[in-house]
């Protein structure tokens, strides 16, 4: 989806051009050319030696992956033959893709969600050092970002700018929610540990046990934890509590957005967080950890609440706080509300476009 937010902006800034993506083959049932609103997708081969991925390092995942974009991703570049390229993340595709754009001169800018800037591994990061020095510029969702990718490389001249992920707010209309005795708490996330998913049911275990109970809760997203997040919830009595939603399609995400009162993110680290921007877009009160980029996102009691992560006792008192005296905080919805303004998709792509025109 952001992808495709993406490409939207930059339509209706260039106007007239043809956009490309240039994307691994994942699966041989994926077919190697697709035409999708106009916008021309062409998939390299990164499936011709099967094996059991999970058995192996992501390190090693990864640097299969760059192998097979150094092999078969030239040739599709030459065939495109772009005036200029947006690099869309880092692994695995920046490094074969930079080699291969350095040789013909076309000049590329990185955009970097900043999910995949902490392998430590020595080959991935003389690639991504490589990167580096061969884009004509880096763009990063975050100044968190911006900071990690300057420690971890030491590259202080680094040409960085920070412009954040987009909303098209058009898409997000919502008003006053309505009155109820049981609250809606909805979480978005992956279901792994770093998200910080079990300190959310752990403080929800706490309110119960202390009689506060007005509240329903749903988590959307799927991942390795779901099953002991599951168990937890079972074991911890707030089974009834609290409903698994798993992946589902955008358009349920957004009712499940549009029908909550209370917005969760428990997670440990948080690059950027454009489940932020949906939940400021419909009207949520937010209560969040302090951590990466969120304070760049969500200002602390003027629009939502920021916690310490991982902290199960502060976590739980803050819900019990808003879920007592709802009213008291609604105020906090209204002005995220009116800040996400600034996250327009429109805005965010026109900054992105000025950029690579002057690169270009």
């Amino acid at each position: 989806m952001g992808v495709k937010r993406l490409l939207k902006g930059i339509r209706a800034n260039l106007g007239d051009c043809e956009l490309c993506i240039l994307t691994p083959k994942f699966h041989p049932s994926h077919p190697a050319f697709e035409l999708e609103d106009g916008v021309k997708i062409l998939r390299y081969n990164s499936c011709l030696l099967r094996y059991p991925s999970r058995l192996f390092p992501d390190a090693f995942n990864l640097i299969v992956h760059m192998f097979y974009g150094l092999v078969f991703m030239g040739r599709y570049i030459k065939q495109i033959s772009p005036d200029f390229v947006l690099i869309n993340f880092l692994l695995p595709s920046a490094f074969p893709a930079s080699y291969h754009l350095n040789r013909h001169n076309i000049p590329a800018l990185l955009f970097l969600a900043g999910n995949d800037i902490h392998n430590a591994n020595w080959l991935i990061k003389r690639a991504n050092s490589y990167v580096f020095k061969h884009v004509k510029g880096i763009i990063t969702a975050s100044d968190f970002v911006r900071k990690t990718i300057q420690t971890a490389y030491a590259k202080n001249g680094l040409n960085i700018e920070v412009v954040p992920y987009g909303l098209d707010l058009a898409e997000y209309r919502c008003g006053p929610k309505p009155s109820r005795q049981q609250i809606k708490i909805l979480c978005v996330q992956r279901l792994v540990k770093i998200k910080g998913t079990e300190y959310l049911i752990k403080a929800l275990a706490q309110l119960a046990s202390e009689g506060v109970s007005n509240f329903v809760v749903d988590i959307v997203g799927d991942g390795e934890e779901r099953d002991d997040l599951e168990r937890l919830a079972e074991i911890l009595g707030v089974k009834t509590k609290v409903s698994f939603h798993g992946n589902i399609e955008n358009d349920r995400v957004k009712a499940f957005y549009e029908d909550s009162d209370l917005f969760v993110l428990p997670t440990l680290t948080e690059p950027f967080g454009i489940v932020l921007l949906e939940a400021m877009a419909t009207n949520n009160i937010i209560i969040a950890s302090r951590c990466g980029a969120i304070p760049e996102i969500i200002t602390h009691e003027r629009t939502g609440i920021l916690c310490e992560p991982g902290n199960v006792h502060e976590l739980s008192s803050t819900l019990r706080s808003v879920l007592t005296n709802i009213q008291q905080f609604k105020p906090l919805a209204a002005n995220a509300q009116r800040d996400v303004a600034k996250y327009d998709q429109a805005l965010i792509a026109k900054r992105i476009v000025d950029r690579m025109l002057s690169m270009a």
